[in-house]
C-alpha cells in the first residue's frame, strides 16, 4: 500500500513539473509565421500612420489567448461581418475575463479576406490603430485565430 500511494504521488508531482515546464501547446506552423512576423516589426519599430514606434519586446504565444481569439473569429464568420463586439455586444476584455483569463493590458486586431500570415500582418501594419496594438510595449503575449478568412489577434499582458 505504502508503495502504491508513492508511485501515486511521484506520479503526480512528474505530471505537474511536465505541465509547468510546458504550459503552451506550439502553435500551428500559419500562427507560428503571424508570431514572427509580429515579433519582427515589434524588434525592428515601425511608424503607425506617420508616427513613428519605438521598437518593443516580443511577444510570447499564448494558448489562453489563442482560445479567445478563435472564439470570436467564428462568431464573426458565423455572423458574416467583421466587428469588434462578440455576443451579447462584449468586447474583447470582456470576452477574456469571462474565459477566466486575468489581464492588465488587452487588445484586438481583426482582418478578413487575407490568405496568407504575410498579407494580413501587413494589413494590421499598415493601419495605425491596428499597428499601434502591434507596438504596445505594455503586451506580452499573443494569441491568433482565424475561421475561414476571417483572423483575430488578442494581445496582452496578464495579471
Amino acid at each position: 500500500m505504502k508503495a502504491y500511494l508513492l508511485t501515486l504521488v511521484l506520479f503526480s508531482f512528474c505530471s505537474s513539473l511536465r505541465n509547468e515546464a510546458n504550459p503552451v501547446a506550439a502553435p500551428e506552423s500559419w500562427q507560428a509565421e503571424v508570431l514572427r512576423l509580429v515579433n519582427q516589426a515589434r524588434v525592428s519599430g515601425c511608424s503607425c500612420g506617420g508616427k513613428r514606434m519605438s521598437p518593443a519586446p516580443v511577444l510570447r504565444f499564448s494558448d489562453d489567448l489563442t482560445r479567445i481569439a478563435k472564439g470570436h473569429a467564428d462568431y464573426l464568420r458565423k455572423r458574416g461581418y467583421i466587428t469588434h463586439r462578440g455576443r451579447g455586444g462584449t468586447r474583447v476584455g470582456q470576452r477574456a475575463s469571462r474565459a477566466g483569463y486575468r489581464w492588465r493590458a488587452i487588445g484586438e486586431n481583426i482582418a478578413s479576406g487575407y490568405t496568407t500570415p504575410r498579407a494580413v500582418v501587413e494589413s494590421w501594419l499598415e493601419s495605425p490603430g491596428h499597428c499601434r496594438n502591434i507596438m504596445d510595449a505594455s503586451y506580452t503575449q499573443m494569441g491568433v485565430a482565424r475561421s475561414g478568412n476571417i483572423y483575430v489577434q488578442v494581445l496582452a499582458k496578464p495579471m
